[in-house]
């Protein structure tokens, strides 16, 4: 699949030009961290409320 994808074939539309397959390893390994984070709840709720009260200065 990989090849089939990172190959010559922009021609058809299929090709991964903005190499997101590449990024694919990172973006699961960043679920399972969050996945992760979310099954220790009190810390969950501390991460929550921090980016809560720094979000604020953006708005």
């Amino acid at each position: 699949m990989l090849s089939s994808v990172m190959g010559n074939y922009s021609s058809r539309g299929l090709a991964d030009r903005y190499f997101n397959i590449l990024d694919m390893r990172v973006y699961i390994d960043a679920h399972f961290g969050a996945d992760e984070a979310f099954r220790n709840k009190s810390e969950w709720a501390h991460m929550a409320i921090r980016q809560t009260a720094c979000a604020g200065r953006f708005s």
